[in-house]
């Protein structure tokens, strides 16, 4: 089932509009071809839209996108595993991409640069080649200085989010007002947008909150009284 409550298309993203034109022109270019998509690596602190940034290239190329956790990877062959079966075209979004060992980060090397592995199977360990269908990689790290250059340089989109302004916070947060259905008046969401540091994730963690209170003291309106109280006790516990 699809979320209504978070972009599905690059034009309903709000902010990062670098990024966004930068990944609409790969997009758009790489369907022109009938290709799949350069390997993409989003920077950034969590919780600024990387994520769903990500699914929204799986939507915006018609693509299967599957996720895998790289702490669970522990080795090369494990990291064959479960490239195995991917089809042309999919996109497989890596998180934790710093935390894999050497091994299984050789052997994602090499299947990025070349879409093929050489492995050795059974007891007589015979070499055979895998060879793999043209997919795309999607991952995201905080900085690339987590990364060692070799991984780095298999990615051909490499794109860096940045924390949002006020006035973009501001319209998020109106957006999932529309969509909780609660109603926020001007002073409230900027206010709230004051406070969350550019941090969507945040802004709608307090936006909840507020439409609690606003339910239960304010006929369901959230007012800037209401945002000053949640603030105040955002920091009373130290976020």
């Amino acid at each position: 089932m699809i979320n209504t409550n978070v972009p599905q298309t690059l034009s309903e993203f709000i902010g990062q509009d670098r990024v966004r034109e930068n990944l609409g022109i790969a997009i758009e270019a790489a369907k022109k071809r009938n290709e799949p998509l350069d390997h993409i690596l989003l920077c950034g602190q969590e919780g600024l839209g990387n994520t769903t940034m990500a699914r929204i290239i799986a939507n915006e190329m018609n693509a299967e996108m599957r996720f895998v956790s790289c702490k669970e990877v522990k080795n090369d062959s494990e990291m064959v595993t479960m490239l195995i079966g991917v089809n042309a075209g999919d996109i497989i979004f890596l998180n934790y991409l710093e935390m894999l060992t050497q091994s299984a980060s050789d052997a994602l090397i090499e299947v990025m640069t070349s879409f093929s592995k050489q492995t050795f199977i059974g007891k007589e360990m015979k070499c055979m080649m895998l060879d793999f269908p043209h997919f795309t990689i999607i991952s995201e790290v905080e900085s690339t200085l987590s990364l060692t250059r070799e991984l780095q340089s298999c990615f051909g989109i490499i794109e860096c989010f940045e924390p949002y302004s006020k006035d973009e916070i501001k319209m998020m947060i109106q957006r999932w007002g529309t969509q909780l259905q609660v109603s926020v008046n001007d002073n409230a969401a900027l206010e709230l947008a004051s406070n969350c540091n550019g941090m969507p994730s945040t802004a709608r963690r307090m936006l909840k909150r507020t439409r609690d209170y606003a339910e239960v003291l304010n006929n369901g309106i959230v007012s800037r009284e209401i945002v000053e109280k949640v603030v105040e006790q955002e920091r009373d516990l130290g976020r």
